[in-house]
């Protein structure tokens, strides 16, 4: 029984080789040149002017919910769910 395990095994030993080999390939190859400029926070080409710990209304977090829990329903009765004749 565990002879059926290696190739999963081997898999996920291949994997945990493969991520830090290809991160660290990606840090020797990419270019690294940080500037104030290139550090500071980008937003439709609006220079940022207050912090973005910005408190938001009740009502947000309201239309929100209300917004998933509707798309939900929308999906379920677009599957046919909630079909009007019986």
């Amino acid at each position: 029984m565990p002879q059926n395990y290696v190739p999963i095994f081997i898999f996920i030993a291949f994997v945990g080789i493969l991520i830090p080999v290809t991160l660290l390939a990606a840090k020797l190859v990419r270019p690294d040149n940080p500037s104030k400029s290139k550090l500071m926070p980008y937003e439709c080409g609006i220079d940022p002017v207050d912090s973005s710990r910005g408190r938001y209304t009740v009502r947000y977090y309201i239309v929100a919910f209300l917004f998933v829990v509707f798309d939900v329903e929308t999906i379920s009765c677009s599957r046919g769910r909630c079909s009007s004749s019986r």
